[in-house]
C-alpha cells in the first residue's frame, strides 16, 4: 500500500468479497498478503534498481514471519527487538493508551483538526500494516533506540544485528535500506535520516553515520499535500539540521 488509490482498491475488494472473512489479526494479515500478491506490479519500477516505498511490503514480510514461526508479528517484535533493546511501547494510537497521552491533529497551520480514531471495523484492517511502523513509544524510548545505533556505528557491541549495522554503513548518499535513507548533513558529513507518518502524528530523525550524534523530533501534527510535501516535516528537519553544528561545536 503506497497511496490512497491502493487503499481504495483493497477496500473495494473487501466490499465485493463473498467468502468467510478472517477473524484473527494473523488471518487478516495472510488474507491481505494473498490479495497483495495478486495485484499487478507498479509501473515504471525496475526491481533491484528503483526505490518504491510500500507499507504493504512490510505487511507481507510480517505474514511470512508469522507463517514461518506460528507467532504473531507483534509477539515476535516483543521477543526479538523490544525486549532485547529495552524499547517498550504499544501498537495502540497514543490517545487510546491513556487519557494523558497526546491527541493527533492534521491540517495546515492555523486550521488544525483533531484526527479522530478510525471505526473499529476499519482499524482492524489498518492493524494488518503494523510491520510498517505504527508503534507508539515515548521520546525516552526512542532515544534508547537511537543510543544503540550510535554505539553500534562507533564499533561497540550492541543488541543490534551486525549485518544490519554494516548495511547502513555501506549506503551511498541517496540509497534507501532498512527504513533509512543515506544523505549528507549541512557540513557534508554522511548521515542517515528517516521520516515517519501516522494519521495525526509525524516524526523525523537524523543519525550521523560515524555515531557522533543523533537528533529527532516527534509531533502530534500531520500534513501532506497531493505531491507528498509536508510543512510539518519541513519544520521538523529544518530544526533537526540546525542542531548538528551546535553538536560539533562542543
Amino acid at each position: 500500500m503506497s497511496d490512497e488509490v491502493d487503499t481504495q482498491r483493497f477496500q473495494d475488494y473487501l466490499g465485493e468479497y463473498s467468502g468467510d472473512m478472517p477473524q484473527s489479526l494473523q488471518q487478516r494479515r495472510l488474507f491481505f498478503a494473498r490479495w497483495l500478491l495478486s495485484q499487478p506490479p507498479p509501473v515504471n519500477v525496475v526491481p533491484g534498481q528503483d526505490f518504491y516505498y510500500s507499507n504493504g511490503g512490510y505487511a507481507l514480510v510480517g505474514a511470512m514471519l508469522e507463517a514461518a514461526t506460528g507467532k504473531t508479528f507483534e509477539a515476535l517484535f516483543e521477543e526479538e527487538l523490544s525486549r532485547s533493546l529495552g524499547v517498550t511501547g504499544s501498537w495502540l494510537r497514543p490517545e487510546l493508551m491513556a487519557p494523558d497521552q497526546p491527541v493527533g491533529h492534521s491540517g495546515l497551520p492555523g486550521s488544525l483538526q483533531v484526527e479522530l480514531p478510525l471505526p473499529a471495523e476499519l482499524q482492524q484492517w489498518v492493524d494488518v500494516l503494523a510491520p510498517s511502523g505504527p508503534f507508539s513509544i515515548t521520546a525516552a524510548a526512542y532515544a534508547t533506540w537511537l543510543h544503540w545505533h550510535l554505539q553500534a556505528l562507533r564499533g561497540r557491541a550492541t543488541p543490534l544485528p551486525v549485518g544490519y549495522v554494516q548495511r547502513l554503513q555501506q549506503l551511498a548518499s541517496g540509497d534507501y535500506a532498512l527504513g533509512w535513507i543515506a544523505a549528507n548533513d549541512s557540513r557534508g558529513r554522511p548521515v542517515l535520516f528517516h521520516a515517519g507518518s501516522e494519521p495525526g502524528f509525524m516524526s523525523g530523525v537524523i543519525v550521523d553515520i560515524a555515531g557522533r550524534y543523533a537528533s529527532f523530533g516527534l509531533t502530534n501534527t500531520q500534513y501532506a499535500d497531493a505531491d507528498g510535501n509536508s510543512w510539518v516535516m519541513d519544520v521538523l528537519f529544518t530544526r533537526l539540521i540546525a542542531i548538528a553544528p551546535n553538536v560539533f561545536a562542543k
